[in-house]
């Protein structure tokens, strides 16, 4: 089998080019990049592209069994330009390869969505293809659920991944960059290394580490009950490796998935354990509501931005039947089952843990 791989040296993209080579019918693996000049493997073939281009259509193997596409853009701070050349373009510039390709053979794509295609939505987000979509102000949701209705609309065999929140690997954390929700990591660690040295009798006497226990609240804009759908990239890699496993048995038809845990953790859970982690003693006090304007304003301060925030104040309700159905020994666990390995991951990124 030979697999077009694109995002192959993204957080998510390394971990499945590794876990392909493992598999043994898998005899090349083609990865589009734009910044890979060398890789180890004799089966891995680069080729440096950049998909928002139409030409680099023309530049495309045709031999190739089934196409895995998890390159895009995550980041809630670009603008909506941005956000669509890199999620929306690339994907319809390879939905016209891909119809090009099908019409002499089956060649599957099996394409990397998100939750966020739900964001805004009043009602569950079921796996179903997606026929609202969401604000043009939330570009990253907009321009996520543009490129998967493109997908969906196309007719062409695709497998769709709605991931939850990428994090860490389960068993050690291990990240590359402070984002999504390590950026309320960093701004609890900071705001506990602060409360820390304001508590030493030598810079505020009045204020003792006792009154910093007994007065420690904390507000924290979101809805207390809505979940926070962690998943540790290492699980992710391995539905979409599963996934490309099965495809001489797969029938072909459009199928969607919700990987995620519905249940994995609250945000009122997460923010304690959060508080509990880097400002022992303290107790978030949630805020179901801030004015538009607010959630802009506090960026300078915070340095977590206003759609992380909007996302915590308008949690989606979660199904994924379709993926407990089809993956039934892939198992997304619960967030607290690997929390210290979360916190850890964190620390050793930013240099403060024994890894370091």
């Amino acid at each position: 089998m030979k697999v077009l791989l694109t995002g192959g040296t993204g957080f998510l993209g390394k971990k499945v080019l590794s876990q392909l080579l493992l598999l043994p019918q898998v005899t090349r693996v083609v990865v589009v990049t734009r910044t890979l000049k060398s890789h180890p493997s004799p089966r891995v073939h680069l080729l440096n592209l950049d998909l928002s281009h139409p030409s680099a259509m023309n530049s495309l193997p045709t031999d190739i069994d089934c196409v895995v596409h998890l390159a895009g853009l995550y980041d809630f701070e670009a603008d909506f330009t941005k956000n669509y050349i890199q999620n929306v373009v690339p994907t319809l510039n390879l939905l016209d390869k891909m119809r090009e390709l099908n019409t002499a053979k089956r060649v599957p794509l099996l394409f990397a969505s998100t939750y966020a295609v739900g964001f805004g939505l009043k009602k569950p987000l079921l796996e179903e293809p997606v026929t609202l979509l969401p604000p043009k102000s939330v570009p990253y949701a907009f321009s996520k659920a543009t490129a998967e209705k493109a997908v969906t609309e196309s007719g062409i065999p695709a497998q769709i991944f709605r991931f939850g929140i990428l994090v860490g690997e389960q068993e050690n954390g291990a990240i590359e960059k402070v984002d999504g929700p390590y950026t309320f990591v960093r701004l609890i660690s900071k705001l506990g290394s602060l409360a820390a040295s304001l508590s030493r009798p030598r810079h505020f006497k009045i204020l003792t580490s006792t009154a910093v226990t007994r007065w420690g609240y904390l507000p924290f804009p979101g809805d207390s009950e809505g979940i926070l759908p962690f998943v540790p990239v290492d699980v992710a890699a391995k539905v979409v490796t599963q996934s490309v496993d099965g495809l001489s048995q797969w029938t072909g038809t459009q199928e969607i998935y919700g990987v995620y845990n519905p249940s994995s953790v609250t945000v009122k859970k997460f923010s304690e354990l959060l508080l509990g982690e880097y400002m022992p003693g303290f107790k978030p006090v949630f805020v179901s509501s801030l004015p538009a304007w607010s959630l802009k304003f506090q960026r300078a301060i915070t340095q977590v931005s206003g759609t992380s925030f909007e996302f915590a104040l308008n949690p989606l309700q979660l199904s994924n039947l379709n993926f407990v159905e089809r993956f039934k020994d892939v198992s997304i666990p619960p967030f607290e089952s690997y929390a210290p390995s979360f916190f850890q991951g964190y620390q050793d990124y930013v240099g403060e843990g024994p890894n370091a």
